[in-house]
């Protein structure tokens, strides 16, 4: 019986011997919090099928042969790790920096970076990631705070909901007079599939012009 169990055992230690594996981030250098992150796992001597991964936040999908997305929303760690099993059996682990994404910039969809406008039916801000790793992530604008300053020295302030301006926030806008100063601030985005918003310190501030402008694609 001592035999049989020190064959099996032989067995077991020369087959993971021969079992090649190689996982990748196809994409980045590290695991990126909030956008998908593809993994590929090539491995030899063991059927695909047998293959079952486990995380150690977020999720990961198979999406195609040996191709999976990885995706974690929330950073409550360090490290990400990764197990590969072979059925039951624990053939690889690897760990991968988790790292935030950076904070986005604000930009105003307008003309000549005017965040005033007159006469216009439509506009809005958006929120980019500037990285030259990080690719068509998506960023929301939840809201922001206008504040306008008006030339007899009042205050005007309007919560906006969303990246395009309401009609409260049109209204007050197209009644603007050269001279008086508008701020957009306080800005609220959702950066990927981030479960907390961030609040940017973001702060855009201009004198409004007189300028006319017509809203255009």
């Amino acid at each position: 019986m001592k035999n049989i169990v020190f064959l099996l055992c032989l067995f077991f230690v020369h087959a993971y011997s021969y079992a090649q594996i190689v996982v990748s981030n196809d994409l980045f250098r590290n695991l990126y919090v909030g956008v998908e992150n593809p993994i590929s796992i090539s491995v030899k001597n063991i059927p695909e099928q047998n293959l079952i991964l486990s995380v150690s936040m977020g999720e990961i999908k198979k999406v195609a042969s040996g191709k999976y997305i990885w995706k974690v929303c929330e950073k409550n760690s360090l490290f990400g790790e990764l197990r590969v099993y072979n059925k039951s059996a624990l053939i690889k682990s690897i760990r991968f920096k988790l790292v935030q994404i950076p904070d986005p910039k604000i930009l105003t969809t307008t003309q000549d970076g005017e965040i005033l406008f007159k006469g216009i039916k439509a506009w809005w801000v958006r929120a980019e990631v500037d990285s030259p790793e990080i690719y068509g992530l998506s960023c929301r604008v939840d809201k922001f705070t206008i504040t306008i300053l008006k030339n007899d020295g009042t205050l005007v302030s309007l919560e906006n909901i969303g990246p395009e301006y309401q009609k409260p926030v049109i209204d007050v806008f197209t009644a603007l007079a050269v001279g008086e100063k508008v701020t957009l601030s306080d800005f609220i985005v959702t950066v990927g599939c981030e479960t907390t918003k961030r609040r940017l310190n973001t702060i855009l501030t201009q004198v409004h012009s007189g300028k006319l402008y017509q809203y255009r694609h």
